[in-house]
Formats: C-alpha cells, sequence, structure tokens
C-alpha cells in the first residue's frame, strides 16, 4: 500500500474514532446521539403493513380520548454483520479491538489475499445496544470467492482468494442478512468491498 492511500485510511480512522468519542460522550446527558444513526440497517424490507399506520379495530375508537397521544413506535430490532477493524492500526494508536458495522465496509490489504474477522449481532433500535450472537450460521453462494472459516465465540474469518461478486448470508436470532460482497485485484493488493 502506498503512503497516500496510507494517510487516508488513517485519516477514516480518526474521523471514526472522533465520532465514536463525540457519541460516548455525549450519550446519557441530553445532547444529541448518534447511535444507530449509520450502524443500524435494515435486516430485511419493511412490508407495508409495518409501514402505514393501522385503524384501531372497529368498537374499539370510542374507547380512545380525542386527542390522546399515541405510544411512540420503537425501531426493532436489527441483524448486522460487524467487522473488525484492522489490528495494526487500532492496536498502533493504543484502541484495541475495534468492530463496525457500517452499511458499506470497504478496505485493501496487500497481497492476493483479503481476510476480515466478522461477527453476527442483534441491535436495539430504540437504545443501539448491540448483543454479540455466538450461534449465527454463515453461508456464500461463491465458496470458491468468499471462504468462512469458524472462530470462537461466533467470530468468523472471511477470505476472499479472487476477485469477483458474491453473497454472504448470516441466519441468526430469527432474522437473515445478505452481505454483497465485490472484490478486485491489484497487482500488490486485494481490495473487497461489503454491503449490508
Amino acid at each position: 500500500m502506498n503512503r497516500g492511500a496510507l494517510m487516508v485510511v488513517v485519516g477514516v480512522l480518526a474521523g471514526l474514532l472522533a465520532m465514536t468519542a463525540w457519541r460516548h460522550l455525549h450519550e446519557g446527558t441530553g445532547g444529541a446521539s448518534i447511535a444507530g444513526a449509520n450502524a443500524v440497517t435494515n435486516a430485511t424490507p419493511l412490508r407495508a403493513a409495518d409501514q402505514e399506520p393501522q385503524a384501531p379495530p372497529a368498537g374499539r375508537q370510542g374507547n380512545r380520548a380525542k386527542g390522546a397521544m399515541s405510544a411512540p413506535t420503537v425501531p426493532p430490532t436489527k441483524l448486522v454483520v460487524a467487522f473488525r477493524m484492522d489490528p495494526s492500526i487500532t492496536r498502533g494508536l493504543y484502541l484495541g479491538d475495534r468492530w463496525v458495522s457500517p452499511p458499506n465496509f470497504a478496505f485493501s490489504q496487500e497481497g492476493k489475499r483479503y481476510v476480515v474477522r466478522a461477527r453476527a449481532q442483534l441491535v436495539d433500535g430504540s437504545t443501539g445496544s448491540r448483543v454479540d450472537l455466538d450461534s449465527a450460521e454463515w453461508s456464500t453462494d461463491d465458496p470458491k470467492l468468499v471462504g468462512i472459516t469458524r472462530g470462537d465465540n461466533g467470530e468468523i474469518e472471511i477470505a476472499v482468494d479472487r476477485p469477483g461478486t458474491a453473497q454472504l448470508r448470516v441466519k441468526a436470532g430469527g432474522a437473515e442478512k445478505i452481505v454483497q460482497v465485490a472484490s478486485k485485484q491489484f497487482p500488490d493488493a486485494m481490495d473487497v468491498s461489503f454491503r449490508q
């Protein structure tokens, strides 16, 4: 990886860390919270029934006082795939291991093989809290492109060995997530993008 690309990666990491620090500083203090603003994605498409409010059943409309407010809808729990950021970068900044679940996760690695660790998480839509899922089922539609090796505590290792596109499927907690994988091979590096 050339020096310019490394500087871009370090700049992106610094921005992510600043945003994370700001979020932790302002949560619970009445300030704006961005928890879940970008990290939570839809596990499944919304059905029409979920998008439109339904009228109360006939005969029950009179039980409700005029002008009474209904309870706010609570965002549902979502299944996301969290990726471990490159430890050589985060540990060098004394951050330890960092896991992220953006809608698009893309990085380049030197060599002819791209390797990243991932795990399934359930994200509570109302609080943004996360639960790691140790018993998630992982599969791919192209095992020659995307290799999956199970590890400890529900973690998996994803290895991408050639350029192309594939789907990564995760089932856990009664939900299913499909992650689109796209890879490009360069003379000295592999560039891989995961879109969930």
